[in-house]
């Protein structure tokens, strides 16, 4: 549902954006938007996990789609829920006496003792040898699918966040989400001005205010002049 709605809205923002650009230009674009890319994006944590500012990665929690935490750190995921469709879940895992388990008679009690059945779950995929073998074998029993959770810092090894330049460099060593899609010049070049740097031109050409009115904006302290770059910052 986030990727959805957060992917839904990225196109929107980026549309008005190659709107305004055509407006300016004259020149349109082509837009490309992606579900995992405009997920990153909008993750308040991301460049503090690329600067190892973690020293492990907080799988999270889901209600009813079980996250798996396996002995080995890995963190798999299954779509659907077990308590709803608990009877595909005991033909998934040859497990038929589960289906006369009093924890597990109806919803109400499946639900009282989730827990209880994700450990099940868990420790039957802990079973398998590769998370491939574990996907194929829980697609081919039931209509319950998996993926395999990584954290940021195993994303943006991938060749495909190379690929999609998915992250960029910026000053101080940092690493941040490079935009929410492709197209219409969206995102960061890699330069970060400082804050408020562009304080004067916008009070100058938005406002119209000349240059004593800011001047005496920032001498009674309503924007702070940044001496190391010469602009203006508000508190």
């Amino acid at each position: 549902m986030l990727g959805d709605v957060t992917t839904a809205m990225t196109a929107a923002g980026s549309i008005n954006a190659l709107l305004v650009q055509a407006a300016r230009t004259g020149r349109g674009g082509h837009l490309d938007v992606c579900m995992i890319e405009s997920l990153v994006y909008i993750q308040e944590w991301v460049s503090t996990e690329l600067a190892g500012g973690w020293d492990t990665t907080n799988p999270g929690a889901c209600d009813q789609s079980p996250l798996l935490v396996l002995p080995n750190g890995a963190v798999w995921g299954i779509a659907g829920s077990p308590v709803a469709w608990f009877d595909h879940l005991v033909v998934a895992l040859e497990r038929p006496e589960l289906a006369d388990d009093p924890r597990f008679a109806d919803p109400v009690d499946r639900e009282a003792n989730k827990a209880e059945l994700f450990a099940i779950i868990t420790e039957w995929a802990a079973s398998f040898d590769s998370f491939d073998h574990f996907r194929i074998t829980l697609e081919a029993r039931s209509p319950f699918t998996t993926a395999e959770l990584r954290s940021i810092d195993e994303l943006a090894a991938t060749d495909w966040a190379a690929h999609r330049e998915l992250f960029a460099n910026v000053a101080g060593g940092f690493v941040v989400p490079a935009r929410p899609a492709r197209g219409a010049d969206i995102g960061t070049d890699g330069h970060l001005a400082p804050r408020g740097a562009d304080n004067r031109e916008v009070l100058a050409e938005v406002l119209g205010y000349d240059d004593a009115r800011i001047d005496a904006l920032t001498a009674a302290g309503v924007v702070v002049a940044d001496t190391a770059s010469g602009s203006t910052r508000p508190f």
